[in-house]
């Protein structure tokens, strides 16, 4: 039956169904009893499909939005179903229980609306996941004194800990999120406010920033798509991105550590590297030695290798000139497109990665040119 379920485009080409109106779908389960395909919604509504194709009642779940996940389905042996979503009260997780005999919609054409469970009612099926939710957003949580060093090397060591046993529990399925809460005195902040405040106070954390992020990479193991998770994915930003703007800004040599990290980010939809990350550092480091300038030619082909046009670094061909001889310049593009050949991701060989980094070279520029010379060779 899940093989038949319409296209989206042609339920949303029933008026009464409208996609924009009910919001993404969370999860698509089928009834064991009947066939009939269940529908979740982010916006905490439910609706049924038969095997006829006939659509059910909109199902609203009355009470507080969905903390990040939709409601969630569960089909039982008497065929009635129970649905579970998680709600927050203050910072607290609150899970909300729905049970319904799905048959008694059958008449009804409107919308309807149904209240959770009273909360002395047995939730025996549920009270693991709870309990398994507020155990993950409880290790997600780390809490600090005050901006000293010490207190936040410490909270940062916790979070190191806590990634080296692996991420995949955390990370929320339906948004493919992965994200942390911190505490600095009385304030409960992200991660975007907690890393920009150890940048703005300059706060001597660049060891346990490094611990941090490579702990992150080394449980990512190959990384890409579908396999990174993410900080904000509206905004692209992959999972600890803020914290690689940190470390970015506060240590010079984090351009070995931004180097993983692009190479195992989903590199057609995670941008904020390219829009944030990499001109931070260039900003406040500079180009200050032949590395850097190998780096830019290695990170020119890495956004080609996510699908998107070569686009010239601030800079960089500056630096090339003035740190290196065209001669070097084409064997360390000769070499990375070499290596981003192998990579199966796209039908590019190396001679598509050297033929894109040409393009954001200038012939009417006389180094540029010598270059262009070395690389036809």
């Amino acid at each position: 039956m899940l093989d038949t379920l319409p296209s989206v485009l042609s339920l949303q080409d029933d008026a009464s169904w409208s996609l924009a109106a009910h919001a993404f779908i969370t999860q698509i389960t089928e009834s064991p009893s009947d066939g009939t395909i269940w529908i979740s919604f982010a916006d905490d509504c439910l609706r049924s499909l038969d095997r006829n194709g006939r659509l059910g009642p909109l199902i609203r779940l009355a009470g507080e939005p969905s903390h990040r996940h939709g409601p969630n389905v569960t089909h039982l042996s008497d065929g009635s179903i129970s649905v579970h979503r998680f709600t927050f009260s203050g910072h607290l997780p609150v899970l909300k229980i729905y049970r319904f005999d799905p048959g008694q919609f059958d008449d009804i054409a409107g919308p309807v609306s149904i209240e959770p469970l009273a909360p002395d009612t047995p939730m025996h099926h549920h009270e693991k996941a709870f309990a398994a939710f507020a155990r993950r957003q409880t290790r997600k949580r780390f809490t600090m004194s005050d901006w000293t060093p010490e207190s936040c090397a410490a909270a940062l060591q916790k979070q190191t800990k806590l990634l080296r046993n692996g991420f995949n529990d955390m990370v929320i399925a339906s948004t493919g999120r992965l994200n942390f809460t911190y505490r600095v005195g009385k304030s409960t902040m992200d991660e975007a406010s907690f890393f920009a405040g150890l940048v703005e106070r300059n706060v001597p954390v660049v060891p346990e920033l490094r611990a941090l992020l490579n702990a992150y990479l080394e449980a990512m193991g190959d990384g890409g798509e579908d396999v990174q998770p993410w900080e904000d994915p509206d905004e692209g930003i992959g999972a600890l991105g803020s914290a690689l703007h940190a470390l970015a800004v506060l240590d010079s040599d984090a351009l070995d550590i931004v180097r993983v990290y692009l190479e195992k980010r989903d590199g057609e939809h995670e941008g904020y590297c390219w829009g944030t990350v990499l001109p931070a550092y260039f900003n406040r480091q500079g180009w200050h030695d032949a590395e850097t300038v190998r780096f830019g030619i290695y990170a020119v082909l890495n956004r080609f290798w996510g699908g998107a046009h070569p686009y010239d670094l601030d800079g960089l061909r500056e630096a090339m000139e003035k740190l290196m001889t065209p001669a070097d310049v084409a064997e360390t593009v000769r070499r990375e497109a070499d290596a981003f050949g192998r990579k199966p991701e796209w039908n590019y060989d190396a001679a598509a990665y050297r033929a894109a980094f040409c393009t954001i070279l200038d012939p009417a520029i006389n180094f540029e040119a010598a270059v262009l010379d070395e690389l036809r060779d």
